[in-house]
């Protein structure tokens, strides 16, 4: 019997959005957005629309970038970038190696999420804390 060996590389997605109320010219900012993301050296990327609101009220109208990098220096330069512009904003963060773990959620990311899955995040962060990767110092310091 063949054993199959499944290769599973290590990545980090990276999801950052802006608001489309506040922001004119949104197909000039996406590609902006995207040629950023290109510069860095990911690995791959897509763009999606969130909406969300109760009633006539839109709460939410966002335009959400996803990128994925393979090397964390690489990531960690991207973020800092992203911290720099004005109007994006970093969501949230996770590592990929055959299971996802989140590395870092917005306060709007966490308004959003399952009460449980907020209290599993941030108990593995406080676990976390003690040790410091590039990425997170990225996020903290900008």
């Amino acid at each position: 019997m063949k054993k199959s060996h499944v290769n599973i590389r290590m990545s980090f997605t990276i999801e950052v959005s802006f608001d489309l109320r506040k922001r004119a010219q949104v197909s000039a900012f996406s590609t902006q957005t995207q040629e950023m993301a290109e510069k860095h050296g990911c690995v791959s990327h897509y763009a999606l629309h969130e909406c969300e609101g109760r009633g006539r009220v839109m709460e939410r109208n966002h335009h959400v970038f996803i990128s994925e990098y393979e090397d964390i220096e690489t990531a960690a330069a991207y973020v800092r970038e992203v911290r720099r512009t004005q109007y994006l904003y970093v969501e949230s963060i996770y590592r990929e190696d055959g299971k996802v773990q989140l590395l870092y959620a917005s306060p709007r990311y966490l308004k959003r999420m399952d009460k449980g899955n907020v209290q599993a995040y941030k108990a593995s962060r406080k676990a976390e804390q003690a040790m410091e990767c590039p990425l997170m110092l990225a996020v903290r310091v900008g």
